[in-house]
């Protein structure tokens, strides 16, 4: 996220691409710092005073501007000591064969991690392999699930969402 002052904060442009970034901004905002800023949509092309940027747009706009960044994953890590879990396959019931077929998606990313970074247009070379195997993990241990516990608790007491979901998982 882009911004020129916490204290000063009133309005954030927020992409309309993920859901659970405009929350964990939400949860970082009002739990940990008192702050409930406007949230409008970001249009496309347009820079703000305070905008929440994710994926492809974040590094594109990186590479473009030096001007310092809030992490919201990092700011996460940092309040809670727990890892920030942005993505995962959500499944209601059974799907068969779904799992391994997963497992083995994320085995074959991995093996073709070097041909993945330099195939790809979005920043450098470098940049994309230190973002890919420094930034992102790949896993969903114990600290992580403790992690989606933790935000799930933060989004009811905020009334974001009304109930926290049991969560099973599939190894």
């Amino acid at each position: 996220m882009l911004f020129r002052s916490l204290e000063k904060l009133t309005r954030v442009a927020v992409t309309p691409v993920s859901r659970t970034s405009v929350w964990l901004l939400r949860v970082l905002l009002k739990a940990r710092y008192g702050i409930v800023p406007e949230f409008y949509p970001l249009k496309a092309g347009t820079t703000e005073d305070a905008m929440l940027l994710i994926g492809d747009e974040a590094i594109w706009y990186r590479t473009q501007n030096p001007a310092p960044l809030w992490d919201l994953g990092a700011a996460w890590k940092e309040w809670t000591g727990l890892p920030f879990v942005y993505a995962v396959w959500a499944l209601r019931g059974n799907v068969a064969g779904l799992p391994e077929l997963l497992r083995n998606a994320k085995a074959n990313g991995l093996a073709h991690l070097d041909e993945i970074v330099q195939d790809a247009t979005e920043a450098t070379a470098s940049y994309r392999r230190e973002y890919l195997t420094r930034c992102v993990s790949f896993g969903l241990g114990e600290p992580e699930k403790q992690g989606l516990r933790r935000f799930q608790q933060y989004l009811k007491e905020l009334g974001l969402v009304e109930t926290a979901h049991d969560l099973r998982y599939v190894s």
